[in-house]
């Protein structure tokens, strides 16, 4: 209906967009969804016959138009254009990352959100359907950071939105655990969504645990009643001839009934380690980070965090690796 210029309603499926891409219940929703996803495949794969050769593929379903995609020369894994899927029905803008988050032919209604947080800190824990995604907004005007565990792959978008301003659009994908910094709640973004992806044939469970960033005065450590952490040195080296020495962690603990979890991220949000789990007396103490990640490997150069978090109350240092 699209190529000939009418379009069927589009509504019911954008109202909640948890709904498995490969079922079919003979509902609304699902002749929509079809209708946006191929609509999306079709402006984004510059071929004339790809719909067609997907229709004569013998592969049915996700596996055929992922053959269909290396038949046609792209190098894309489904998982990814699903993903980007995912992003468009929820931005659908043009002017932004060369047209991968548009329909040309096609005005999209808004995508509802499924989950709104603006009370800190909060927490959920949902599932998301194979090949499906959900939306959660979030309003905010102190930093925070999302943790995000799952018991399957899910690839998440981070979209910073405002009025005036081109979004931007940071993905990671998370395998067990993930960490998100989320800046400022300010203007010109006065809008952050996170897009979480199931790009996957089972139910993805996960939990998300939002946090806001404690803003302490570090040359105070140890002082006042807030939980702090610094390195030294920053930045490091781990090569051989220094690798023994790594970095020291100084923190300091303010609830001796909660344990004290220290845990290193990339920052791509993905867990490298956990380095300390315990109940230690309020006061300062210290412990050392190698380099090593869970397996015992060496890591490579670049920046890390280290967050400490005791309770609910949590707080960020970055460092720096150097070769």
């Amino acid at each position: 209906m699209v190529h000939f210029g009418m379009p069927d309603p589009i509504n019911t499926f954008n109202g909640n967009a948890n709904y498995s891409l490969n079922f079919w219940d003979q509902q609304w929703k699902d002749y929509v969804k079809v209708l946006l996803f191929f609509t999306y495949l079709d402006e984004q794969i510059d071929s004339d016959d790809f719909i067609a050769d997907i229709v004569n593929e013998q592969l049915n379903g996700i596996e055929g138009i992922a053959t269909q995609l290396t038949e046609h020369g792209y190098q894309i894994p489904f998982e990814t254009l699903f993903t980007n899927w995912t992003i468009a029905n929820y931005l659908d803008e043009e002017d932004i990352y060369d047209g991968i988050y548009n329909y040309n032919s096609l005005e999209l209604p808004n995508f509802n959100y499924n989950s709104f947080m603006n009370s800190f800190p909060d927490s959920e824990s949902e599932s998301v359907q194979p090949w499906a995604v959900r939306y959660v907004k979030i309003h905010h005007d102190q930093p925070l950071t999302v943790n995000i565990t799952v018991d399957n792959q899910m690839n998440v978008a981070l979209l910073k939105t405002g009025q005036d301003a081109e979004t931007i659009v940071e993905k990671i994908i998370i395998d067990e655990s993930g960490i998100i910094e989320i800046p400022t709640y300010e203007s010109p973004y006065n809008c952050h969504t996170l897009v979480l992806t199931n790009a996957n044939y089972n139910l993805l469970n996960y939990s998300l645990e939002i946090n806001e960033v404690l803003e302490t005065d570090e040359n105070n450590l140890g002082l006042d009643n807030m939980i702090k952490i610094e390195n030294y040195p920053n930045p490091f080296s781990l090569s051989n001839s220094k690798r023994s020495s790594g970095t020291n962690i100084k923190f300091y603990t303010t609830d001796d009934s909660k344990p004290t979890v220290i845990t290193i991220y990339n920052m791509k949000g993905q867990k490298v380690k956990t380095i300390l789990d315990e109940k230690l007396s309020v006061g300062e103490h210290n412990v050392l980070w190698n380099g090593n990640d869970e397996k015992g490997k060496s890591v490579s150069a670049g920046l890390y965090l280290s967050k400490i978090q005791i309770g609910n109350d949590m707080k960020l240092q970055k460092m720096m690796i150097i070769k």
